[in-house]
């Protein structure tokens, strides 16, 4: 899929006026089905980074492959393999986006094309505040959903990872939010997509991360 393709595909699932979620823009595209594809794209701290693993069916790196992100923020990223031989292709860009992210694989030994993750935004968190003195008790934490997330997850120093719907709020029980002079909050919102034209397992997921630091009392 080529960027002008991809653009005009977010247009048009915008022009039709309905407040989608991430996971509903998703598209699986196509492709040989011998490539195994680990593609994993990260936003946080005003950067975003691109990993592309490529192996084949028997488990070797693929290596010399072109790998493709399209994004309507970003235009088209090239991917480069690192080191060489590892079938290992990465990038990274100096801001985060808001549009919808596609990849593009091509190898002599097979391809994958028009594969599209759904992007839930950057989000914010409002509770508790960074740099907050919080009270002690059960944890209210509130961030904001640009876009509804396939999940979330929610992590500080003595409570989690924990897997939570992508709703904006959460407590924490006070049994799992001890005092602490340096506590953190990660907030972490996912997407993914599984991609129909490699082999089985082959996944792009998107993740969105934010950190706090406050004194839980």
């Amino acid at each position: 899929m080529n960027r002008i393709s991809f653009v005009v595909i977010a247009l048009a699932l915008a022009a039709c006026g309905k407040q989608s979620t991430a996971l509903e823009r998703n598209r699986a595209g196509t492709g040989s089905g011998t490539l195994h594809v680990d593609a994993t794209i990260d936003q946080s701290s005003g950067a975003t980074s691109f990993q592309v693993d490529l192996q084949d069916g028997l488990g070797a790196n693929v290596s010399g492959a072109t790998v493709t992100i399209h994004n309507a923020d970003f235009g088209d990223v090239p991917l480069v393999e690192s080191p060489a031989g590892s079938g290992k292709y990465v990038s990274s860009r100096a801001a985060v986006a808001n549009a919808d992210f596609g990849l593009d694989i091509a190898h002599p030994s097979g391809a994958v094309t028009g594969v599209v993750v759904g992007n839930p935004g950057m989000h914010v968190v409002n509770a508790p505040q960074n740099g907050a003195t919080v009270p002690a008790g059960a944890l209210q934490i509130s961030w904001s959903t640009p876009t509804t997330a396939y999940s979330a997850s929610l992590e500080t120093r003595d409570f989690g990872p924990a897997a939570v719907p992508d709703t904006g709020a959460y407590t924490i029980a006070a049994a799992s939010n001890p005092a602490n002079p340096t506590q953190r909050l990660d907030v972490d919102r996912y997407n993914v997509v599984n991609i129909a034209g490699g082999l089985v397992g082959s996944q792009l997921t998107l993740t969105s991360k934010v950190r706090i630091t406050y004194v839980q009392q």
